[in-house]
């Protein structure tokens, strides 16, 4: 028996082994121990309501994938809260067994040890820096379980938050099997064109050995120009980017 927010169908809009857009069933499960904070905007959560545990209904393995059979897509995302704060091995059991892949999005507080096992099982693994107040509590082991299917996903908010995540990347990520994926902070002092420009040229990044992306939060961005598309259809995006 799982705590489940709600089950819906969306797709991806960041990294993932399927890539952007791949249509999926998300499984958001309630509760985190977390709470990600930035002096300069405050609580980051965008799912608060998720936090605490307490608006989530109890449901059985076998009715969470009926309710995701009837969407008719192959691929679960599973995600929170954080869904490894409750035992999900017979879910990742009977999903796999039915076929179907799982992206587990965790905020990396979690050991996933305990499901690296499962086939058809890939992980998204936050790192949560220093400027969010919940730095120490990341699973440092997480990210040396992690393979080529896998991505540790950093959101930055400004200076400081690139040079911590150089040292993590350097301590932690250099020449292992998995990728990394970088993004900012809605209304962060570090614009996505700057750090495109970072990306290509910081020498610490460029020598990890491992490939290194640029997450969007495409979801987000489409919300954005649906709002703004008369505006939006007006930019004129420079070629070196």
């Amino acid at each position: 028996m799982l705590n489940v927010q709600t089950i819906y169908p969306a797709f991806m809009g960041e990294v993932n082994k399927f890539g952007i857009g791949a249509p999926c069933v998300f499984v958001r499960l309630s509760k985190c121990p977390l709470r990600c904070y930035l002096k300069t905007k405050g609580m980051l959560c965008d799912t608060p309501e998720a936090l605490e545990g307490k608006s989530g209904s109890p449901m059985n393995e076998w009715d969470i994938l009926e309710a995701v059979d009837s969407y008719g897509y192959n691929l679960i995302c599973l995600t929170g809260g954080e869904p490894l704060l409750q035992d999900v091995s017979e879910l990742l059991r009977l999903a796999t067994l039915k076929g179907y892949h799982v992206a587990i999005e965790t905020s990396g507080c979690v050991g996933i040890l305990p499901y690296r096992h499962f086939r058809n099982v890939s992980f998204i693994v936050d790192y949560k820096l220093p400027s969010t107040g919940e730095n120490l509590r990341m699973k440092y082991n997480n990210y040396h379980l992690l393979n080529e299917d896998d991505f540790v996903k950093v959101v930055v908010d400004d200076e400081d938050d690139l040079e911590n995540l150089k040292t993590f990347a350097s301590s932690y990520l250099q020449y292992s099997k998995t990728n990394l994926a970088v993004g900012v902070f809605w209304g962060s002092t570090i614009t996505y064109q700057a750090l495109m420009q970072y990306m290509h040229t910081d020498e610490v990044l460029s020598s990890l050995g491992i490939k290194v992306y640029l997450n969007m939060q495409t979801h987000k961005m489409a919300v954005l120009y649906d709002k703004y598309k008369d505006e939006a259809t007006k930019l004129v995006v420079p070629r070196e980017l």
